[in-house]
């Protein structure tokens, strides 16, 4: 089976970022409790839903061409691609599941 594993990103902290630093995830940027319930304790909903996707992106590609022995992809394209599904997962749970101000819907 092809696997595919996310490639880390690091942000530089600075003082002021720290207070904020547990309310973001230090891999994609994101806001850990965007779209309010958390899908998976201790991850950012952000990263499970990516991270589920590029399984099944793994298994499709698997379905398809059984015959490859490897799941070689550049490095690039899968940043690229790993990019692409945060900023896409971000973007439908924010427009989703809009932020909550006060008890009400923002």
């Amino acid at each position: 089976m092809l696997t595919f594993h996310p490639i880390p990103t690091f942000r530089m902290e600075t003082k002021r970022a720290t207070s904020s630093a547990e309310k973001i995830c230090p891999r994609c940027q994101q806001e850990k409790s965007l779209g309010g319930k958390r899908l998976k304790p201790g991850e950012c909903n952000v990263c499970v839903v990516v991270q589920g996707a590029m399984e099944a992106y793994g298994e499709v590609l698997v379905k398809h061409f059984p015959e490859a022995k490897y799941g070689d992809q550049s490095p690039l394209t899968t940043f690229a691609l790993l990019n692409a599904l945060e900023n896409a997962a971000a973007e439908w749970i924010s427009n989703n599941f809009p932020k909550k101000k006060h008890g009400k819907a923002a």
